[in-house]
């Protein structure tokens, strides 16, 4: 699996250590986003355990086909 990894070498640099923003919070603060749905956090634990189809998910989460199709796109996008 992919960790989520928000270090970014390439973040703004001021010069002023205060406003040098290491982390590029706008693309980390995007990426944590993606798991802010219980849902998808839920699909990522499955996902640990090896690949699994759509409807394997839904089979497991007891939820439609479409809405993990559709959490399935916010993750990986």
């Amino acid at each position: 699996y992919n960790r989520v990894d928000c270090s970014d070498t390439r973040g703004a640099r001021s010069g002023d250590p205060a406003l040098d923003d290491r982390l590029d919070s706008e693309s980390c603060a995007e990426k944590l986003k993606a798991l802010g749905e219980p849902i998808r956090l839920r699909i990522v634990d499955l996902l640990r355990r090896g690949p699994q189809t759509v409807g394997e998910i839904a089979l497991s989460l007891e939820h439609d086909l479409a809405l993990v199709s559709h959490h399935l796109r916010i993750l990986h996008g």
